[in-house]
Order: structure tokens, then C-alpha cells, then sequence
């Protein structure tokens, strides 16, 4: 066989001459093979363009040589099949198709991983005939939630959006930095020879390791009672790239053992139940993902709301009891945020078991106890006190009975 034209890069025309003499029922096929095949490769035949028979050329017939590979040197012989004599194959023709750009890389590898870089390698794609001598990588964001694109900061719609170029060079290997932790990424490759640029791979997923999260904002108070304080807090703006499992909230009561941990779960509120009003207090938080905790958030300080004091202890004798006069003492009660000014005693006698009219108010005084006089002898007595603060006055403390 011989060359009808130079051969192109991944096809080549071959022809030759018909048998002189002839053969009976005479058919051609040519049989092409790589020079140098891998040893498990077969031969292809290909059908000639026609057969030999009356209106056949008589003089050459030809076959197109497709699907070849660039740069590759194949050779190629021409098989006749006849009624008369069988197989008969001629000498082999060895050529070699033209260089071409290089194949379409395979997917660029992970070779590791940080939260703000990825090492990528890949393999060489087959040359065409050339070597290769420059690769180029591009990198884009994963598309969002709306199928939008993220490009140097801009969001682009499309799945057709290329990327940004993040490197050209002939390594095989290049490290991504500067990238976000906890995000998905995509990335293409394409190599070029003397011959071009080869088509780009297809977009390869990768994404880099999570981080823990930044420090949250200072909590808020989210509402207030006389003994409770709620407070609330937002996400962290950063969560690594990662989902916050759990909130750590601590609090300090100023003038305690400093900040001790009330909290820990996935909700962003907490109520601090049995406050003392007036009483100040610090809250922060922090956020845990599966990468970490972060920093504690600035510290929020709160006071609990103040208000009038809460009942005296039960009024009871502070010595023996005079024919005239009871000593009377009781425990001082909390304030609740704000001091308690005054005291105030009420009595009213009891004769067979019975209250006899209402209390009236027969002591002030700013201590916790008194002595009532004026009393009549061999009397029994209902006694209650309040306490008063400049936000009012408390509920009056339990009666108790006392005699003279």
C-alpha cells in the first residue's frame, strides 16, 4: 500500500494497486496495527473503498484509515481474500500521523488538605505527538443554593461560568491558598503543546477542611423579671464552614467565683433563673463545630431588676416577755435591689381564739427588732411586719402569737 496524502492527525488514505493476472472473486481489506501496540491491542481491518470485480477500478483501490491517534506510527498492510488461492497479505507500510494538541487531562487529584488550601496533582495526558509543555488551572466556587456562580466575588448564573486562571506552569502538582475553610470548590485542567490548547477537563469537585468558629457578638438581654434574666445571642457571622453544633454560655456574678458554665446545647437563649435583683451579671458564649470552639464573645454585663423587698422573717421574742411589753426581733429580708429604709410592726389582741378588730401599725423603726409596750398584762397578741424601700413595701411577714 501506499499514502494517497500526507497523513493528518487522526486519519490517513491508503491505496494500492490491484494484483496483476487477477484472482477470481478477489476482495481487499486493509489491516492496520500500532508500531509499537500495547500487546494485548488486535489489528483492525478495515474494508477496502471497493471490491475487485467488473466495474470495480482495476487498476487501484484505496481505504480510509480513521480514529488514529496523533503522533502514533501504525503500520499497515493490504489483506486480498480470492476463491483461488485464499488470504493473501502484502508487505506493511509504516507511517506516522501528525502531532496534534494534546488529550483532554484526567481529573486533577487531592493530594491534601488544610481550611485554607488544597494540594492538587494530576497525571500527564497522552502528548498527540508533542510533548506537553504548559498546563492551566482554573478554580471557581461550587454553585450556591440558587445555582449561581462565585468569580473574583462576583455571583454569575450559569453552569457554563469558567473560572478564575489560578495557575499556568508545566508542573503537576500546585497548591491552592488564601481559601475560605469549610468550602466547596471546583476545579478544570487543560494542557497545550507546540500544537494548542487541549479541551478542558470536566469542573472536579474539592473543598477544604473545616475551621472552628469566630467569636460570636457580645449576648443581649432579652428580658428581665424581678429574679430571672434571659438572655440571647446570635450565630458567629464565620462558622468555619461548618454547622454549629452547640453554645457554651458562661456567667459571672460579679463578687463569685468568676465565670462558671450555666449552658451548653444548640439553642441561642438562656434564662438565669434566682437572680437576686440588683445584683450585676456577666454572660458570654462561644460555639462549638465539629472542627472546634471558638474564642468567648465579649462579655455582656446586666442587672437584675430591682424591686420592693421580700416579707421579713416571722416576727419572734427577743427576750422574756414583760407584763407590758414584748421584745420582738425578725429576720431581715432581701432587698432586692434596693436598700430597705423602714420597718414597720402591726399588732392586734386575740381573746378565746379570736382576732379582735384589725391590725394597726405600732412600730417604725430602720432595725429588725423592737420592743412593743404598753401592752395589757396576761394578753395574747397577732403580730406582722413589712418591710419598706424607696420601691415600696413588702408583703407583711407570717403572723405569730405572743403573750405578755
Amino acid at each position: 500500500p501506499r499514502l494517497s496524502s500526507p497523513p493528518g492527525a487522526r486519519a490517513a488514505m491508503v491505496a494500492w494497486s490491484r494484483l496483476e493476472g487477477g484472482c477470481k472473486g478477489a476482495a481487499y481489506e486493509a489491516v492496520l496495527k500500532e508500531a509499537h501496540p500495547n500487546p494485548a491491542a488486535a489489528a483492525r481491518r478495515l474494508p477496502a473503498a471497493a471490491a475487485v470485480g467488473p466495474k470495480a477500478d482495476p487498476l487501484a483501490l484505496s481505504a480510509v484509515l480513521d480514529e488514529l491517534l496523533p503522533g502514533r506510527t501504525y503500520r499497515v498492510s493490504v489483506a486480498m481474500r480470492t476463491e483461488d488461492h485464499g488470504d493473501l497479505t502484502g508487505e506493511a507500510l509504516e507511517f506516522t500521523t501528525a502531532p496534534s494538541h494534546p488529550d483532554v487531562p484526567e481529573l486533577p487529584g487531592i493530594a491534601g488538605k488544610t481550611k485554607s488550601s488544597i494540594k492538587l496533582k494530576w497525571a500527564p495526558p497522552f502528548a498527540c505527538g508533542s510533548p506537553v509543555t504548559s498546563y492551566e488551572l482554573e478554580l471557581r466556587r461550587a454553585a450556591g443554593a440558587g445555582g449561581t456562580y462565585s468569580i473574583s466575588g462576583v455571583e454569575l448564573p450559569g453552569a457554563s461560568v469558567r473560572g478564575e486562571v489560578v495557575y499556568q506552569g508545566a508542573d503537576t502538582r500546585f497548591e491552592l491558598k488564601s481559601l475560605r475553610p469549610g468550602t466547596a470548590y471546583e476545579v478544570r485542567l487543560r494542557a497545550s503543546n507546540l500544537h494548542g490548547w487541549s479541551e478542558p477537563s470536566p469542573w472536579q469537585a474539592c473543598a477544604t477542611a473545616a475551621a472552628a468558629p469566630c467569636a460570636p457578638a457580645a449576648p443581649f438581654v432579652a428580658s428581665l423579671g424581678l429574679d430571672w434574666l434571659s438572655v440571647a445571642w446570635r450565630a458567629p457571622e464565620d462558622c468555619g464552614g461548618a454547622e454549629v453544633s452547640a453554645y457554651t454560655l458562661e456567667v459571672d456574678e460579679l463578687g463569685g467565683e468568676g465565670f462558671m458554665v450555666k449552658y451548653n446545647g444548640p439553642h441561642q437563649a438562656y434564662t438565669h433563673a434566682k437572680a437576686v435583683p440588683g445584683r450585676k451579671y456577666r454572660f458570654r458564649v462561644r460555639a462549638t463545630n465539629a472542627a472546634g470552639a471558638s474564642p468567648f464573645s465579649p462579655a455582656l454585663e446586666a442587672t437584675a431588676c430591682c424591686g420592693p423587698p421580700a416579707p421579713p422573717g416571722p416576727i419572734a421574742l427577743a427576750g422574756k416577755p414583760r407584763p407590758t411589753s414584748l421584745p420582738l426581733r425578725w429576720a431581715a429580708p432581701a432587698d432586692n435591689g434596693s436598700p430597705i429604709q423602714l420597718y414597720q410592726v402591726a399588732m392586734r389582741a386575740v381573746a378565746d381564739g379570736a382576732p379582735q378588730g384589725c391590725f394597726e401599725v405600732c412600730h417604725n423603726g430602720e432595725a429588725a427588732a423592737c420592743e412593743l409596750r404598753g401592752l395589757r398584762p396576761a394578753t395574747l397578741y397577732e403580730v406582722s411586719a413589712v418591710a419598706i424601700s424607696a420601691l415600696g413595701a413588702s408583703a407583711p411577714s407570717p403572723p405569730t402569737l405572743h403573750a405578755t
